[in-house]
């Protein structure tokens, strides 16, 4: 009999290969990290046997079903798994740890190889993430680093991470700044669940007596809301400021961001955005910014108008949280060493 992997989501990996056999589509909207997607189904293959057990019966669906499976695991065996060695151990997977995963695992033990399943398949690793988040951020200490839009907090980050202190940053794993400008060039966002499952995996790395270094972010990344247990944590956790001059701001954005990207994909959202937000004469004044390519007029009144706005008003609900204002008047990425010493000074 196979044997069975009940709680994945704390399961400590080997040199294990953990294969995905649900579809495509399934896979790309969340999976346990480092598996391999090996579909015994494609996705149409997956609509078309689930039509015909609603609409014929389940007999048939089952005949036809195994008839795909077969054929699409003899080119697993051909093709990824042809060069494995006998002492490779397999885990497999599925939605709930049911026909697809059980029929790939038969044949490789079979073959020879060790295999194991996961019981109940991805949903009880969707429900084990879900809790594991909830139980961590219960006992994981925060420490947020926040300010307004250009003070460099990403930097500062990686600068503590670089220090030897734990940080999770939510911006990298969202694949996304933060801002309306934040979308990746050339990355897609991952979908809700990935980037909790992202978030679990991150989690897991940290010791439950040390300080976690977090961006203050609000509830939303992008299209991607930080998980609740997680954003609750959040709120309640102390915060140290920082605080640069407006021209050192924007001329860092400027730095960090490449107009030409800017023009041709984010902007256009974003002055439909501003349409909805700001009056006409203030709408047009972004555009006219943006067709004479005055990147610095833009920045600006963008903070001004819209960014600094924003921090101020979410600054007024966590005032009782503030442990530090570091003002700083020098170009940002001449202050990040200077903001990480007393930052990390505060607690010798």
């Amino acid at each position: 009999m196979t044997p069975i992997i009940e709680n994945i989501a704390d399961f400590s990996f080997g040199d294990e290969v953990i294969i995905d056999v649900r579809t495509p589509s399934e896979f790309a909207e969340d999976h346990f990290p480092g598996a391999v997607n090996l579909p015994v189904l494609t996705d149409d293959q997956f609509k078309t046997v689930g039509t015909l057990y609603k609409e014929k019966s389940p007999f048939d669906a089952s005949k036809l079903g195994a008839a795909m499976v077969s054929k699409n695991i003899a080119v697993h065996l051909e093709e990824f798994l042809r060069e494995k060695p006998h002492n490779t151990k397999l885990v497999f997977y599925c939605a709930r740890g049911g026909k697809r995963s059980r029929s790939f695992a038969q044949v490789c033990s079979m073959i020879g190889w060790q295999t194991s399943i996961v019981e109940g398949g991805y949903k009880t690793y969707r429900r084990q993430v879900s809790a594991g988040i909830e139980e961590l951020c219960g006992r994981l200490e925060f420490v947020l680093i926040a300010g307004k839009t250009g003070t460099g907090k990403t930097a500062v980050l990686g600068r503590l991470q670089e220090l030897g202190c734990f940080v999770l940053d939510l911006e990298k794993l969202a694949v996304h700044r933060g801002s309306i400008l934040g979308a990746h060039k050339s990355k897609r966002q991952p979908s809700q669940k990935f980037f909790e499952t992202r978030i679990h995996e991150e989690l897991k790395k940290f010791s439950k007596k040390k300080r976690i270094f977090v961006e203050a972010e609000s509830s939303k990344i992008g299209e991607l809301f930080i998980p609740v247990p997680l954003w609750k944590s959040m709120k309640k956790s102390p915060i140290f400021v920082v605080e640069n001059l407006v021209e050192h701001r924007v001329q860092y954005i400027l730095n960090e961001y490449d107009p030409a990207f800017l023009k041709e994909q984010a902007i256009p959202n974003l002055l439909r955005f501003l349409q909805q937000k700001l009056n006409v004469i203030d709408a047009q004044k972004f555009e006219d910014m943006v067709t004479t390519e005055d990147w610095q007029g833009f920045v600006g009144q963008l903070l001004a108008s819209h960014y600094d706005p924003l921090y101020d008003f979410a600054t007024l609900k966590r005032q009782g949280n503030i442990l530090e204002c570091i003002q700083v008047n020098r170009p940002v990425r001449e202050s990040i060493e200077i903001i990480c010493d007393k930052i990390l000074g505060s607690f010798q």
